[in-house]
């Protein structure tokens, strides 16, 4: 590899930046400028978060901007075989029907319940096409430190806060993509502890996987200097939704990011 490209590990997937610094291990998006901290490196799985409890209210409507959230948990710890090696292995079929058959009883649950709670139509369709809209907005984000509260929970945006610090204001970030159409991986439904307490609600979750190409950079606007470019660099995301369907207000917010080391491959 060329010196003057980095190798990027993050969640991300940035996959090779120009810019500064080594081209080996696990290197800082901005070399060894004052910027590194703004890579996101979150190591291990996402379903490994730390098994504690948000205090919330319960069932009822307390404030219009105060939703009932999970505190870290995700429901499915596994991803599906790919196709040829499921029909390759007559040991897998059935385990790979269960597991396609959660993820339909889920999505007949959502249709229900949310049909019930706020008088919405699901649709999966749909519900792909806001998951690309808060995907997109979350990625422009990023970068400048300023994470969207209303798009992320509260535990995954305090995950992603300690990853990004915010930019000074002479910094100016730019995130775009050339988006593939997102594919739904999984969806599952169930009772989720969202207190000390032992108070429940019910919960949805759906998998994403986003593909494409993406470009990005950072430039110092006092005097020009780009700190950091990537153009048309392939990467894949794939990230895990949730909404409360059991309580007012609901909506689908970003819970938990799989990052693709850690991720079967699921479109082959």
């Amino acid at each position: 590899m060329n010196r003057n490209y980095i190798k990027i590990f993050t969640s991300s997937n940035f996959g090779v930046i120009r810019g500064i610094g080594s081209t080996t291990g696990r290197t800082s998006l901005f070399g060894n400028s004052g910027y590194q901290n703004n890579v996101l490196s979150l190591s291990g799985n996402t379903y490994q978060l730390a098994n504690y409890a948000i205090k919330q209210a319960v069932g009822r409507r307390i404030k219009p901007n105060i939703f009932v959230q999970s505190p870290g948990q995700v429901f499915e710890n596994a991803m599906p075989s790919p196709i040829v090696s499921t029909l390759l292995s007559p040991s897998l079929w059935f385990d790979q029907a269960k597991y396609y058959y959660k993820t339909f009883g889920s999505y007949s649950m959502i249709k229900s319940k949310l049909k019930k709670l706020t008088d919405e139509k699901f649709t999966v369709k749909q519900f792909l096409e806001e998951s690309k809209e808060k995907y997109t907005k979350l990625n422009q984000t990023m970068l400048s430190g300023n994470i969207d509260k209303d798009i992320t929970t509260i535990y995954f945006h305090s995950v992603l806060s300690t990853q990004f610090k915010s930019q000074p204001k002479y910094i100016k970030s730019s995130w775009s993509a050339e988006l593939n159409k997102p594919k739904a991986i999984w969806s599952r439904s169930g009772q989720i502890k969202t207190s000390l307490s032992g108070d429940t609600e019910f919960f949805a979750q759906i998998c994403v996987e986003f593909s494409g190409t993406q470009s990005m950079s950072l430039v110092d606007t006092r005097n020009g200097t780009t700190l950091s470019e990537a153009v048309n660099v392939p990467f894949k995301d794939i990230y895990v939704f949730e909404r409360c369907l059991s309580s007012l207000p609901s909506e689908w917010k970003i819970c938990a990011q799989v990052t693709p080391t850690t991720a079967n491959n699921t479109t082959n």
